[in-house]
């Protein structure tokens, strides 16, 4: 915590627009991730409809507001309530399907809204006509959002309300009924809980934090720009990044929204070099790297999920149990050594 405090000063009093934009970007999309948490990590779904689910609540955003000149914060709101109900609808014919069934299913539903509803007027186009999708920040009370640093701070805040309520979702009574299916379907149905509510509830949940997502990320950026966010790929590449790190913590979201937004400025373009160097002019001369090189680096870090389904951050922290739990047997062994008394 105390290395996130002194990152933010730095940033607040000291940081270029260039990383502002970055960091913004990388908590806009934490709240996107955080819906693959509820759904995969929580409900044990693979959904690839979240970037549908985002879009929506981008999408909602900005023909509330360019047709009706709605509050874009109202329109994002719409629009996650709107994005619930899609998933709810999509998750009843899917109630007899399990696993990779899921997933193709939901992956065929992003294709058709890929090639089909964003072609329609009332989703994808405006009202003049125009190919821009622009998205006005508003005023907030003494916030002008369109200040960048004044977003930052919005966009954390609605990340940490985000976060506080899917840690309290799994420990509340859904989220206990959701851990107990994931063990045993059989054995949840026989003590009562419903499969069939709870997987409406998270599928619906889940699309409700994606559209909040979704619309903050528009908002973020002044456009909804579905070609480069919220395409079908989009989706299947952030759950690969949140199950590699850690699918079922709101850690492993945000670390891993952390890793979308500044993995190619950090690591491709050489700037922790710099920072190691003290002089971006000794950078090596292969950097930057081609920032496609992310995929292909995050597409190899899926490998150790075979070992590790739970994620690397899992994985870490149960072996930093493990080796505590050694030193705590050693020391209570020695203790009972010393006071033994000799025969």
């Amino acid at each position: 915590m105390a290395i996130v405090a002194i990152a933010l000063t730095v940033l607040f009093t000291r940081g270029d627009a260039v990383w502002v934009y970055l960091v913004t970007q990388a908590v806009t999309m934490a709240v996107v991730f955080l819906s693959i948490t509820v759904i995969t990590g929580m409900g044990g779904h693979i959904s690839l409809a979240q970037g549908v689910y985002a879009a929506i609540g981008g999408m909602t955003a900005f023909q509330l507001a360019d047709r009706y000149d709605v509050s874009v914060l109202v329109g994002t709101l719409i629009g996650a309530v709107i994005a619930a109900v899609v998933a709810a609808l999509l998750a009843l014919p899917l109630l007899r399907l399990n696993g990779i069934w899921i997933a193709i299913a939901t992956l065929a539903f992003a294709f058709f809204f890929d090639a089909v509803m964003v072609k329609f007027s009332w989703v994808g186009g405006t009202s003049d006509g125009s190919a821009s999708q622009m998205v006005p920040r508003p005023v907030v009370g003494p916030w002008d959002l369109t200040n960048d640093k004044h977003f930052l701070v919005f966009a954390m805040i609605v990340l940490a309300l985000v976060t506080l309520g899917v840690v309290l979702f799994s420990l509340g009574t859904t989220g206990r009924n959701l851990k107990a299916l994931r063990g045993s379907e059989l054995a949840a149905q026989s003590i009562g809980i419903s499969p069939a509510r709870a997987r409406v509830t998270v599928f619906a949940l889940s699309a409700f934090i994606a559209g909040i997502g979704g619309g903050l990320v528009a908002t973020h950026q002044k456009a909804v720009n579905y070609g480069s966010n919220f395409v079908p790929f989009a989706s299947l590449f952030w759950l690969v990044l949140v199950v590699t790190l850690a699918v079922r913590s709101p850690s492993g979201a945000i670390q891993g929204a952390m890793a979308f937004a500044l993995f190619d400025k950090l690591i491709l373009q050489g700037t922790f070099l710099g920072w190691i160097l003290r002089d971006f002019d000794r950078i090596p001369g292969i950097f930057p790297f081609n920032a496609d090189w992310k995929f292909i680096l995050f597409g190899l870090g899926t490998i150790q999920f075979a070992k590790n389904p739970d994620g690397i951050l899992a994985a870490q922290r149960a072996k930093r149990e493990e080796k505590r739990a050694k030193r705590a047997a050693r020391a209570e062994l020695a203790s009972a050594r010393a006071v033994e008394v000799p025969a």
